[in-house]
Order: C-alpha cells, then structure tokens, then sequence
C-alpha cells in the first residue's frame, strides 16, 4: 500500500461522512483536482511523521499548507478564489468539521503498517541538525521501493 492508497481512502471515507451530512460537493478521488489529493498525500504524511499529533495539530498543519497556497477564510469553500469556511483555527470550527480530522486520522493509522513503495515513509531523526527550521523534529524522507 502507498501512501497515495491510504490518502484515496481518507478521501473517500471523507466524502462519504460529508454526503451523510448533506454535503454532496466532494468529487471522488478519480475526479478530485490535483490540489486536493496532493493535500490529502501532505496529511498522510503528518500523521505518519507525527503519530501522537491529535486532531487539532492535524487541522493546523491543513491550515499552514493552505495559508502557504494563498488560501483564506470564505463562508463557503470556493477553490477558484482560494476560499474555504474551515480556514479557522481548530477550536472555532463546528463540530462537525472536527469529526473529519479525527476520522482522516483514525484512517491513516489503521492503514500505517501497510505502507510498502512509491511515497514509502522513514524518519530520521533531526534534533542535531544546526537549522532552527528542523531542531527537534522528525523529517519525512519519500522513497520509492523497487519491486515492491
């Protein structure tokens, strides 16, 4: 399973809770832009990077991707203008839109030992590094496994 895998089905289980609460705007991943599954890939990847991180970091580092993309906040989510009504921080969204980042975790981890090829996740460790950019953390190195 590739990391690509576990982000189709974090989208899908995604869309599925959506449509059950009325929210039919989510395209399968087939049909989903590039944007948006490459957003789903970077969420794997913090929570594969991160596994004690809650839901809370996990729509932080959603927020920080799509703040670095221009995106901001709008009533209602708009990718041509770059807006999106959960562009809040954690503690100000409805419940309801908590529910996805416990859900997109719930999924990940479930699906974490699986991960075999292309996207494969290590982690070195890069607390003696002298850059304050990466003190401390852990760093995602993406490596393709042939064969496999």
């Amino acid at each position: 399973m590739k990391v690509e895998d576990i982000a189709r089905a974090c989208h899908e289980v995604n869309r599925a809770y959506c449509a059950a609460i009325g929210d039919n705007s989510q395209l399968a991943w087939e049909d989903a832009p590039d944007w948006q599954r490459e957003s789903a890939m970077n969420g794997v990847e913090f929570t594969l990077v991160n596994p004690d991180a809650g839901p809370s970091a996990s729509h932080e580092s959603w927020l920080a991707e799509k703040e670095r993309d221009g995106w901001t906040y709008g009533p209602v989510k708009n990718p041509a203008i770059k807006e999106h009504p959960c562009f809040v921080p954690y503690d100000e969204l409805p419940t309801e839109q908590k529910v996805k980042d416990y859900l997109f975790q719930a999924v990940v981890r479930s699906l974490a030992s699986r991960i075999t090829s292309a996207r494969t996740v290590h982690y070195i460790d890069t607390g003696d590094m002298a850059s304050d950019e990466v003190a401390g953390q852990k760093t995602l190195i993406a490596v393709a496994v042939p064969g496999q």
